[in-house]
C-alpha cells in the first residue's frame, strides 16, 4: 500500500496535471465535433472510484493505483484557444448556457443579496470596485506585485503542465512577450502563475476604506477559518497571473468554503470567461465529469465548449473584468479561462457554519474516497470555534442578565445585545451538533489507556495527516513505526505522530501500513473534547436559548 500511496505523492495530483481518460459515450459525443488531433487515446478503466482497499490488496501488487493516476500525453501542438470567444457568441451556442446576475458594488441591498446567492447556491458578480475613489491602482499593478512579497513564485508551464519557480519580474516579462492567444508556431510555453501568496500590502489594501464589505472580507466575524489558533492558520488568499488560454481546471472550492475572486489588474485587453454550475448540481456534475473519464476532485480537467453544451445541468457563464469580484457559493463547480492580455486575480475563501456542515458531511468523504488533501481542517476549526462560541455567548448573557437587573423600565422589544444573544445561540447549536458527530466518531473503547502525541498545548506544531488519503488527523490514528524503518534511509524518530499514520475512516477500509501493525493513538487525551462540548452545552442552556425541546445529551465526564 505505502508503495502506491508513494506513487500519488511522487506525482501529486494538483490543477492542470495530466488527466486520465475513459472510453466512455460521453465523451465520444462531446468530442464528435473536434478535430481528430485533439482526440485523446483511451486508456484501462477501474471498474470502481470508491478506492476501498482490502487489507489483501495491501500486500498485493495486482492492486493497480496507476489506474487512478493520470497517464497520457499532453499534445502541446493543440490549438485550443479563446481567440474568437466572446460572452454573447458563447451564450447564443446553447440554451444551456445562462448568463451570470451582476449587482454594483454600492447597491444597498448587497449583503442581501449575496447571502441569498450564497444560501441557494447560485454564482453572482459585483462589478465596480474599480469606480471606488480608494482604488489603489498604483498598488494593483503588475510593478506592485513585483516590489511587494516572496520574489520568487511558482509557476506552470500550461502546454505541458510543467511546474517550476520564476522571479516575479522574469513572469510579468515573459507574460508581456506571450502571444495574447495560442498559434501553432512550435512556441510551447505559455506561463500561469497560480495559488501565489498574496502580498501583504496588497491584503491591507482590501480591507482598507470600506473598499470591500466586511461581510465579504477573508478572516471577518462570521468566517470559521478566523477560529484557528495562529500555529494552525490556513493560507487561503491568493494571487492569479495569467494571459490568454491559460487556465484552471473545473474544480469546487475547498471544503464547502465560499470563494471571492476579484480582478484588479488588466492590461491589453486582458479578461477571463468563467463557467459555473449551481451548488445544487454538485452530485450531477460529478457524475458528467465521471462519464467522459476524469474525476471533478483532482481538478485535472478543462472541459471543452461542447461537453459544457452536452451537459445535464446549466452552466453559467461570464466574462470577468477590471473590477469584478465573482462569488462562488459552496458547491459551485467552475473553471476560468484567461482571454487577451495580462490579467491579475486576488481571491480568497470564507467559511460558514453551513460550509462547515457541508465539508463535514459531503465534501471530506468525497475527498478520503480519491484521496485529495484536505486543506483546510475543518474538524480542528469546529472545535476550536466551539469553544470560541462559548465564551462569546456566555458573556453576552451575562451583560444581559446584569442589564435586566439594572434596567428601571421593561421594553417588549430586543436590545441589540439581545439580537446578538440569538444569533450566537443559534450558531453554538448548530457547531454543538457538527462537534457532537466528531465526537463519536473519534471515541474509542479503552481510549484512557492509548497514548497521545500532546497534553494540549499547541497541537498544530504537528499537523499530522492522514498517509493514505490526505485528510487532516484532529484526534484519533492509527501509527505504525516499522515500516517507516522499512522506507526511511535516515533514522526514524518514535515520537508519536511521527510514524506512519492512517485515519480511522481509511483503516476500516482496509486501507493500512504494509505490514499492517498499527497501534491506535490520540492527538491529545479524550476527556478535553469532552469538557469542551459539556461546557458548550451548559453555556447555551444558561442562555435558554436552544432552538429544540430535547435538550443536547451531555457527554459523560469519563472515558469511553
Amino acid at each position: 500500500m505505502e508503495s502506491w500511496r508513494s506513487k500519488l505523492q511522487a506525482r501529486p495530483i494538483s490543477w492542470g496535471a495530466l488527466p486520465s481518460t475513459y472510453p466512455s459515450a460521453a465523451r465520444v459525443a462531446a468530442s464528435a465535433s473536434q478535430s481528430q488531433s485533439e482526440q485523446r487515446a483511451p486508456s484501462s478503466t477501474p471498474a470502481d472510484l470508491s478506492l476501498k482497499r482490502s487489507v489483501d490488496c495491501a500486500v498485493s501488487d495486482k492492486c493497480a493505483f496507476d489506474d487512478l493516476v493520470p497517464n497520457v500525453q499532453l499534445d502541446p501542438t493543440a490549438t485550443r484557444t479563446t481567440r474568437d470567444w466572446t460572452l454573447d457568441k458563447l451564450l447564443e451556442m446553447s440554451t444551456n448556457f445562462r448568463r451570470i446576475r451582476r449587482i454594483h458594488a454600492r447597491c444597498a441591498d448587497l449583503k442581501e443579496i449575496t447571502e441569498k446567492h450564497e444560501s441557494e447556491g447560485v454564482p453572482l458578480i459585483i462589478e465596480g470596485y474599480q469606480t471606488h475613489p480608494h482604488w489603489p491602482s498604483d498598488v494593483f499593478s503588475p510593478e506592485g506585485f513585483i516590489e511587494n512579497g516572496n520574489p520568487v513564485v511558482n509557476v506552470r508551464n500550461v502546454h505541458n503542465r510543467a511546474d517550476g519557480y520564476l522571479r516575479k519580474a522574469e513572469l510579468i516579462q515573459k507574460l508581456r512577450n506571450t502571444p495574447r492567444f495560442t498559434v501553432a508556431d512550435g512556441n510551447h510555453e505559455r506561463f500561469y502563475g497560480k495559488d501565489i501568496e498574496c502580498p501583504d500590502v496588497w491584503a491591507a489594501q482590501l480591507g482598507q476604506h470600506d473598499f470591500i464589505p466586511d461581510h465579504l472580507l477573508f478572516k471577518n466575524k462570521d468566517d470559521m477559518l478566523g477560529n484557528l489558533p495562529d500555529s494552525g492558520q490556513v493560507q487561503t488568499l491568493m494571487c492569479y497571473l495569467g494571459v490568454g488560454d491559460t487556465f484552471t481546471p473545473f474544480h469546487k472550492d475547498p471544503c464547502g468554503s465560499i470563494g471571492q475572486n476579484i480582478m484588479v489588474y488588466t492590461e491589453s485587453g486582458g479578461s477571463s470567461f468563467w463557467f459555473m454550475t449551481e451548488g445544487s448540481h454538485a452530485l450531477e456534475l460529478a457524475q458528467y465529469f465521471q462519464e467522459l473519464g476524469y474525476v471533478l476532485d483532482w481538478e485535472t480537467y478543462v472541459a471543452t465548449i461542447e461537453e459544457l453544451k452536452n451537459a445535464p445541468f446549466p452552466v453559467y457563464i461570464a466574462e470577468q473584468t477590471l473590477g469584478d469580484m465573482i462569488i462562488v457559493p459552496p458547491k459551485v463547480g467552475h473553471q476560468v479561462v484567461n482571454y487577451g492580455g495580462i490579467s491579475i486575480k486576488v481571491a480568497w475563501s470564507r467559511m460558514s457554519i453551513s460550509s462547515l456542515k457541508i465539508s463535514l458531511y459531503e465534501e471530506l468523504p468525497l475527498y478520503r474516497r480519491v484521496c485529495r488533501a484536505e486543506t483546510y481542517k475543518v474538524k480542528a476549526i469546529i472545535h476550536y470555534a466551539l469553544r470560541q462560541y462559548s465564551v462569546l455567548l456566555q458573556e453576552c448573557t451575562r451583560f444581559i442578565k446584569w442589564e435586566g437587573r439594572n434596567q428601571l423600565t421593561q421594553t417588549s422589544s430586543r436590545s441589540p445585545r439581545q439580537r446578538e444573544q440569538v444569533t450566537l445561540a443559534k450558531i453554538l447549536q448548530d457547531l454543538l451538533l457538527l462537534y457532537q458527530d466528531i465526537i463519536i466518531e473519534e471515541q474509542c473503547p479503552g481510549n484512557s489507556d492509548l497514548p497521545y502525541v500532546t497534553e494540549g498545548t499547541s497541537p498544530y506544531k504537528y499537523d499530522i495527516l492522514c498517509d493514505y488519503c490526505g485528510g487532516d488527523i484532529f484526534q484519533s490514528f492509527f501509527e505504525c513505526f516499522a515500516c517507516v524503518d522499512v522506507l526511511s534511509t535516515s533514522s526514524a524518530t518514535s515520537e508519536q505522530g511521527s510514524g506512519i499514520c492512517i485515519c480511522p475512516s481509511c483503516y476500516i477500509e482496509g486501507r493500512t501500513c504494509f505490514c499492517g501493525g498499527m497501534s491506535p493513538v490520540q492527538c491529545r487525551p479524550f476527556d478535553e473534547l469532552l469538557r469542551s462540548y459539556n461546557n458548550a452545552a451548559d453555556v447555551l442552556a444558561e442562555s435558554g436559548l436552544e432552538r429544540s425541546s430535547t435538550p443536547l445529551r451531555l457527554f459523560p465526564h469519563q472515558r469511553y
